[in-house]
């Protein structure tokens, strides 16, 4: 019973930070109240609870499958609001212990890009340049943007041990070059090395609005 509350315990902070987070995005984008949105990949809800209006895409631009089709789902949605609220991870870390995080999430990605279905939370990562031309080439105007300390998340853990979690047998379903496995293996045992067991810091995020 006592591991039971503690693990109960655990689980509520997670969400609180989560929630915080969240609530830390919608101040960004300067929401007016009494409005209605439309949120992309909205997960569990936990941005949804925070916002009043708008197009939105929280943390849900990497379950794309391609670039283009973010691309597409960008121009899709032009017609159907006035702004647009984006946030998502900055891929450049702005100090070492940030490099786990973002060295987790390259390894999935490298990964992601030789499956033709995927349930994973990193499918598509792009850099915050990439989608600021795509969200240009839909159509959209950039009117602000604010970067965000999300190091207190535990997202870092997660993605971490979602790439060390990674076997050989599965790279190798994947029909693989040899080489490139050993190069996935190799990045696998410098992020073993260079993160921590758990309190890994997340990268940053940028949040924008566009109209």
């Amino acid at each position: 019973m006592h591991y039971k509350f503690e693990a109960e315990q655990r689980q509520q902070e997670v969400r609180e930070f989560q929630a915080r987070h969240r609530a830390r995005l919608a101040e960004s984008w300067d929401l007016e109240a009494g409005g209605r949105i439309l949120e992309i990949g909205c997960g569990q809800g936990d941005m949804t609870s925070v916002l009043a209006e708008a197009v939105v895409f929280a943390h849900s631009s990497w379950y794309a499958a391609s670039s283009s089709q973010l691309a597409h789902l960008l121009e899709t949605v032009r017609p159907w609001a006035k702004r647009l609220c984006f946030a998502e991870w900055d891929l450049e870390p702005h100090s070492f212990d940030q490099f786990a995080h973002y060295l987790a999430i390259s390894i999935q990605g490298q990964i992601e890009a030789f499956k033709t279905q995927s349930t994973s939370n990193v499918r598509t990562p792009l850099s915050k340049t990439h989608v600021q031309a795509s969200i240009s080439g839909a159509g959209w105007e950039i009117e602000r943007e604010t970067e965000i300390d999300a190091h207190y998340l535990q997202d870092a853990d997660w993605e971490i041990q979602a790439a060390l979690s990674l076997s050989i047998e599965e790279l190798e379903g994947l029909k693989l070059p040899p080489k490139y496995i050993d190069l996935l293996k190799t990045h696998q045992e410098i992020l073993l090395r260079v993160s921590k067991p758990a309190g890994n810091k997340s990268l940053s995020v940028y949040s924008l609005v566009a109209s």
